[in-house]
């Protein structure tokens, strides 16, 4: 079954948020996707993944601490709301082989690995939020990097990007 597509204020922002991410070539390189299309196929909305993707993936989704606003500006005839939210981005991938070992090294390189990687997405936001029809991002945040590694399961590297947008941009 296909992705349902998003409509209205609220899912107009994550879509917002997943276009923005998969045009920033440090998104797309981490995640060794070769289009905007193939970055856009393994940005799951909603946080609606699973086990069994293809990683590196990313999960667009609202916590609890996330907020969507519409505030109205001006009045009468020209009245339109300004619309502004944030929601959280969570890059996911296997750690490398190459850090795999479990010792103190080998870790604390696994976290940079995938800090290092956020940080150049971050710089790759920055560049193009509000530029022409992208996403008017005006804050990000970061919740930190963690190393997942479940008995029996993936070893993964997790890292949660907070963007907050406001004004103009792909929110229509």
């Amino acid at each position: 079954m296909a992705e349902l597509a998003g409509q209205g204020a609220l899912s107009k922002g994550l879509e917002a948020v997943r276009t923005l991410l998969t045009n920033v070539a440090a998104y797309r390189t981490w995640m060794g996707a070769a289009s905007v299309a193939a970055a856009s196929a393994r940005t799951y909305l909603l946080g609606e993944y699973d086990a069994n993707a293809t990683l590196p993936c990313a999960a667009v989704f609202f916590s609890p601490e996330n907020t969507m606003r519409g505030e109205t500006q001006y009045g009468g005839a020209g009245n339109f709301f300004a619309r502004a939210g944030s929601a959280d981005v969570m890059l996911i991938e296997e750690t490398p082989a190459a850090y795999a070992d479990r010792d103190a090294l080998d870790w604390l390189n696994a976290l940079k690995h995938i800090t290092n990687a956020a940080g150049l997405v971050i710089e790759g936001v920055e560049a193009l939020a509000g530029t022409g029809t992208y996403l008017n991002v005006r804050a990000w945040s970061v919740s930190g990097a963690v190393r997942d590694n479940p008995e029996g399961q993936k070893d993964l590297l997790k890292i949660v990007l907070r963007l907050e947008w406001a004004g103009p941009g792909n929110m229509a």
